[in-house]
Order: structure tokens, then C-alpha cells, then sequence
């Protein structure tokens, strides 16, 4: 079952079609065997990592730009401490409106500004709202 699976998903075929063939063939999910759920498909398919939505696979990317996470992960920082500033207001930036993420620009004093809110030494830091052409 799992390598006609990942087959048929190298075909191109949706979660729902594969099900619908697999049934079609007689196989079953194992807890319900009157049917192939999707989620036992979605499981062998990611088990192999094959992701059917191109981000799933990529972290996004914005040239010029860091996501949350990026930042996080640069300044060795939990994404939750940068979430929590921005809900408070301490960190004043909006998501950018057609990925719905927060970038910041990824310049030396957008990280320099977060390391002193981090340490205490600033309230609130404005971040550009350039990239709202992006």
C-alpha cells in the first residue's frame, strides 16, 4: 500500500484520489477497514517528506527580509518572546498583507533593536513598513 502510495503520488495524484484507488483496489485503513482515510495516506506521504503545498516543504523566503522565525533563529531567541511583544505593542509592525506574515528588514539595526528590547534598554521599537510593497 505505501509504495503504490508514494506512486501514485509521484503521479500527481491528491490524497483523495489515491484514497479513492487504493479503496478501488480493496485496500483499508488499518483501524477502519471500510474505508482509506486521508489521514493515512497524508501520513505515508509525509513519512517519505512528500509535501503536496510548495511551502510546506520551503520555509518562505522574502529577499531582503526576515520572517519571525528567521529572526528568532538568528538572535537564538524564542519565536513566542517576539509574538508576545508584538501583541503587547512593544514591537509596532503589521503582517504584510498578501503573505500575512511579519517581515522585518533584514538589516543590522533591525536586529540591534530587538537585542536592546531583549536586554531591557528600549520599550517599544518601530519597525519599517517598507516592505509593504513587497
Amino acid at each position: 500500500m505505501e509504495t503504490l502510495t508514494l506512486d501514485l503520488f509521484h503521479q500527481g495524484k491528491t490524497d483523495n484520489e489515491i484514497a479513492q484507488i487504493l479503496m478501488d483496489r480493496g485496500y483499508r485503513s488499518p483501524m477502519h477497514p471500510g474505508t482509506i482515510l486521508l489521514s493515512t495516506v497524508r501520513a505515508i506521504r509525509l513519512k517519505q517528506r512528500l509535501f503536496q503545498v510548495h511551502h510546506q516543504s520551503h520555509p518562505r523566503h522574502v529577499p531582503g527580509y526576515l520572517t519571525l522565525s528567521q529572526l528568532a533563529t538568528t538572535l537564538d531567541i524564542p519565536p513566542h518572546w517576539i509574538y508576545d511583544r508584538i501583541h503587547n505593542g512593544c514591537i509596532q509592525i503589521a503582517k504584510q498583507p498578501t503573505t500575512g506574515l511579519y517581515l522585518f528588514p533584514d538589516e543590522p539595526r533591525t536586529l540591534n533593536l530587538i537585542k536592546q528590547l531583549r536586554q531591557g534598554n528600549l520599550k517599544n521599537i518601530p519597525i519599517s513598513e517598507r516592505y509593504q510593497d513587497v
